[in-house]
């Protein structure tokens, strides 16, 4: 099955779910305990109160809520999503001072940090996207993680993985359904945790840090973690499900009474304020109801998080507050933003390659979409052409029908009807969704069959593969021991073969002179050298032959290992085939059923159509 090239989004996985909004607490500083009072109170964990007013959110952290209650509550849900393929973002917001960095990487602003207790939600959900695509099959599923930390400084986009790059463009492609994105952004691929939180620690080393009166480690630039996972199901044809995950530590906002900024601090402050206002008006066209125009392009930070506002994207927004009298002002307009922001509507859908089949299903349920419609229009056209019972009808109609009262008796009648005829619209409207919801699951359930198949094939092609692989060493077995054979039957021949050498050299004596040998000692002689070098070759033959059977013994050997570890795969691939048809045929037994309903469904609606 070839993957389409093409990215399909999944209509069915389309759905509307608002912005979630959560407030984080952070206890008082020294300046706070000196010169104000505590103004913030909780009520319980949704609602907080400040001066005579009260918000309602989704989930409010007061001051004793360690780091890991804070990513419990935020960070497990966003990385499951993400792993199914959705868009995340994770966004703190707040003043200056008021805790972003400390909840988004942990203390020190993430240097040196990553791996203690008090780490934020940046190292812990890149911990828990490792530890869940490690226990992915991986026969099944292969996975790629890839990691990109820019800042965005004076309205200036930086890569901070790589320093060269600075004042990238922010582009949009729409044909292909990616998106927003930053052309020429470095994408590093990290295969474990530790080499992700390794390269974040290198990069937050970089950012744009200073000290002011209101903060000792104030960021001055918004930063921006994205995390994105690519999964590839060779079950299904090497379909890609791709999901990203924005984790954005916005730089806060500061007055500059407070924060004693001059020079740079000063123009860098202006520059946070500015954007942070434009975001807030973004957020106010969205949730106002009468704006057509969204001025995402006003500012980088609304362009680049355009997906996380009204688009496609899973969105959290931690807003951090001070709980003292003296940020008061600061910590109410932070709860204001954050009560409009929790109306904004997302659209998140799951990002996925469809391959053949599933396109097939997605057509024929688009069909099917696109024909209960035309029939409803018909339905609808046809009403609009006959007079409803009891409706006003037409002018000429009603001259008509001041001269003929019998038609205005049946009326009268018709009006009688009104009521019942219209509790059998109900009752079929009812039924209608109902088949509706029927027809849904009856598509999940094709679906779901259809992945089983996909997966039973997949299993019994490496099941083929496994024992035409074991015959291939079976075959190799089988000629490695005949070949032994023959060099041992070598060997036994050479062995028996071989005789002694007898030493034959003559003995000189000393101080004697020399004296001619005769013919028979000379013949003597060249035999005893002859039979030394035969002996010698025969032997060097014959540990030739014992290296090669000793080599053809390991090589037997190796082969019924390898030949015992592919029976033992092959059972194994077994057993998951026979579980796979096991749980096809339950499927198909559940498809049957649902069918069988949804066709006494259709007949029971047809019905009332007719009685009606």
């Amino acid at each position: 099955k070839a993957t389409v090239s093409v990215l399909y989004w999944c209509s069915y996985c389309q759905m509307s779910e608002r912005v979630h909004v959560n407030i984080r607490i952070r206890p008082p500083n020294a300046t706070e305990l000196e010169k104000g009072s505590e103004c913030v109170a909780v009520t319980d964990d949704e609602e907080i109160k400040i001066g005579d007013k009260r918000f309602t959110f989704d989930y409010v952290f007061t001051q004793d809520r360690t780091q890991e209650e804070v990513y419990f509550k935020i960070g497990v849900p966003i990385v499951e999503s993400v792993l199914k393929g959705y868009n995340g973002t994770v966004m703190a917001y707040g003043q200056t001072g008021s805790g972003k960095t400390h909840t988004m990487t942990g203390p020190d602003g993430g240097i040196n940090s990553l791996n203690s207790p008090d780490r934020g939600l940046v190292p812990r959900v890149i911990l828990e996207t490792f530890s869940k695509l490690a226990g992915l099959p991986a026969a099944e599923i292969s996975t790629t993680v890839h990691l990109s930390i820019l800042e965005l400084y004076k309205e200036q986009l930086n890569d901070l993985l790589c320093t060269q790059k600075t004042d990238l463009k922010i582009r949009e492609d729409r044909l292909s359904g990616r998106g927003v994105y930053i052309e020429g952004a470095e994408q590093v691929g990290v295969s474990s945790a530790d080499e992700a939180l390794g390269t974040i620690e290198q990069a937050m080393q970089k950012k744009q840090i200073a000290s002011t009166s209101a903060n000792e480690t104030s960021s001055r630039s918004h930063t921006i973690v994205t995390l994105t996972v690519t999964q590839t199901d060779h079950v299904q044809g090497d379909s890609k499900t791709t999901g990203r995950l924005y984790l954005v530590d916005l730089a806060g906002s500061e007055r500059v009474e407070k924060s004693g900024a001059e020079g740079n601090r000063l123009k860098e402050a202006q520059t946070i304020n500015l954007s942070l206002t434009l975001l807030g008006n973004v957020i106010n066209k969205l949730t106002d109801g009468k704006s057509v125009h969204i001025p995402y392009r006003d500012a980088k930070l609304t362009r680049i998080l355009q997906d996380s506002f009204g688009g496609n994207s899973r969105t959290v927004l931690l807003c951090n507050v001070s709980p003292s009298s003296y940020n008061s002002q600061e910590s109410t307009s932070t709860l204001q933003f954050a009560n409009r922001a929790k109306e904004i509507k997302n659209k998140p859908r799951v990002n996925k390659e469809l391959t053949g089949e599933e396109l097939k299903l997605a057509y024929q349920k688009a069909q099917e979409e696109i024909s209960a419609c035309k029939v409803r229009i018909a339905n609808l056209e046809e009403q609009l052409a006959v007079p409803r019972p009891g409706s006003m009808p037409h002018r000429r109609s009603f001259r008509n029908s001041e001269t003929n009262s019998p038609t205005a008796a049946a009326a009268v009648n018709n009006q009688n009807n009104t009521a019942e005829i219209d509790e059998l619209k109900a009752e079929i409207s009812s039924l209608m969704r109902e088949l509706d919801e029927r027809k849904e699951e009856l598509y999940e359930m094709i679906k779901e069959c259809n992945i089983n198949k996909d997966r039973a094939q997949f299993y019994e092609t490496r099941e083929h593969a496994a024992v035409t692989r074991s015959q291939e060493l079976k075959q190799k077995y089988d000629r490695e021991r005949m070949a032994a054979e023959s060099w041992m039957r070598k060997y036994n021949e050479l062995k028996d073969s071989k005789q002694p050498a007898k030493n034959t050299t003559p003995q000189v004596k000393k101080k004697q002179p020399p004296r001619r040998a005769s013919s028979s000692s000379r013949k003597s002689s060249v035999a005893s050298a002859s039979s030394a070098a035969a002996a010698k070759k025969s032997s060097d033959q014959i540990s030739e032959y014992e290296e090669q059977i000793a080599a053809l013994r390991e090589s037997e050997e190796q082969s019924l290992v390898k030949e015992r570890l592919a029976s033992a795969k092959i059972d194994e691939l077994l057993n998951d085939i026979v579980q796979q048809n096991t749980k096809q045929k339950d499927t198909e037994r559940q498809l049957r059923e649902a069918i069988s309903a949804n066709t006494l469904l259709d007949s029971s609606i047809e019905k009332m159509q007719a009685v009606s």
